[in-house]
């Protein structure tokens, strides 16, 4: 509250807007909702140099995995920071953080893609494997890959067009978190 009141005060001060940012991250237990995300663009839109800022906007660009997005942001905010400038380690350990973070992601992303195809082929192979079109379904949801969703349930739902209820278990099925398919048993 005391950060918004001196927001509201210099509402052309950037660090009022960056310290906002801050204090909202911190609340939000480390992670920059999106009321802190505008502070921090507010801030970044009245001081282009403002290493607070590009460091948290950093922060939340990693966490989104968009790892170029946060090597502009660290990489701004060192431009900017004197050589003894306190926060410089903690910035400098989080732009390394970046590359090992990118690999793990791509290693992640590889494997699931490799589960799906291999998923995929059963299913060709045996399209009778309800269990199997469920698993492929949600497997796509995770991904975020809506249009290989849509042609997997387009094909799952002309192998079983004579069977509704099939098709409708294997949605309800592609619905359920993964893990919990037993639990309600």
């Amino acid at each position: 509250q005391d950060y918004e009141k001196a927001r509201a005060l210099a509402p052309d001060s950037f660090i009022a807007w960056s310290e906002l940012g801050e204090a909202l991250t911190f609340v939000g237990g480390g992670t920059s909702g999106p009321e802190a995300v505008k502070a921090f663009e507010n801030a970044l839109k009245l001081n282009p140099s403002d290493a607070r800022a590009h460091y948290y906007r950093g922060q939340q660009a990693l966490a989104d995995g968009q790892y170029e997005v946060a090597r502009g942001h660290y990489n701004a905010a060192l431009a900017t920071m004197a050589p003894n400038d306190v926060s410089r380690p903690q910035v400098l350990e989080a732009l390394k953080s970046i590359d090992p973070a990118e690999t793990a992601a791509k290693a992640m992303s590889a494997r699931i893609s490799g589960m799906v195809a291999s998923l995929e082929a059963q299913l060709k192979a045996d399209p009778e494997n309800a269990e199997g079109w469920a698993r492929l379904l949600r497997s796509y949801d995770v991904l975020g890959d809506a249009a290989a969703r849509t042609k997997a349930r387009a094909v799952m739902q002309a192998h079983y067009a004579n069977r509704p209820e099939v098709i409708a278990d294997i949605l309800t099925k592609a619905q359920t978190r993964v893990g919990s398919e037993g639990a309600a048993k």
